[in-house]
């Protein structure tokens, strides 16, 4: 899950055109960041994706007990992208996003060796019940 994450993050920066959005030809609406920034800050935020995955794959109890953690390896890494981008907000969302979404998984497959995207988003869903 944490490799599929990384992936996405990078086809997503090296797709063109995107208006408003760093592509590898432009730095969309954005004078402080571009490609190269995004390829740092996806190297020092990867195993983030993998960190979280393995919580939720390990975590046994209520969904709602998973988020803390995750919140707590979301704030380290989220340290490293700032220090990446030169305090550059790159991928926060993504960050924050991912790690929801790869912790959801692990529970996922923890539950079924072989989840649907259904079974990963109904864990997002219970795992940040709350939230918002």
């Amino acid at each position: 899950m944490g490799s599929a994450c990384l992936s996405g993050i990078l086809l997503e920066v090296s797709a063109h055109p995107k208006p408003g959005l760093v592509t590898p030809r432009s730095m969309g609406a954005h004078a402080d960041m571009d490609q190269q920034t995004f390829m740092l800050t996806s190297a020092a935020i990867a195993p983030c994706f993998h960190r979280c995955a393995a919580i939720g794959l390990t975590h046994g109890g209520e969904a709602a007990a998973v988020l803390p953690p995750v919140r707590a390896v979301g704030r380290d890494y989220d340290v490293l992208l700032m220090a990446a981008s030169n305090g550059v907000n790159t991928q926060r969302g993504a960050l924050f996003a991912l790690g929801i979404t790869a912790a959801a998984a692990g529970r996922a497959h923890h539950h079924n060796s072989a989840p649907t995207s259904t079974q990963i988003f109904a864990e997002a869903a219970a795992i940040t019940a709350g939230l918002v």
